[in-house]
């Protein structure tokens, strides 16, 4: 593993090394996510995240799990709760 050392500029800037860029596949005008993870920050290309949210819920799907009925169903037993606590 190659550690390199960036500045940050005093608008929060940084500047990712080119041949970090050219490794990841990173290419200019590109949307990246950025998040912080265990006090860390990490940064993935937007596409990718996106693409493994949606294979996520593809999974969901075809393991017959309706999030909106499962939402319904957690609402419905919450007003139940509340129905009979009073």
């Amino acid at each position: 593993m190659r550690i390199e050392q960036v500045e940050m500029n005093e608008q929060g800037r940084l500047v990712i090394p080119a041949h970090l860029r050219k490794s990841l596949g990173l290419h200019g005008k590109q949307k990246l996510a950025i998040w912080v993870s265990e006090g860390k920050l990490v940064i993935e290309r937007l596409d990718d995240v996106k693409a493994a949210l949606k294979a996520s819920f593809k999974d969901l799907s075809q393991q017959g799990i309706s999030l909106s009925e499962q939402l319904i169903a957690e609402r419905r037993a919450e007003a139940e709760r509340e129905r009979t606590a009073k």
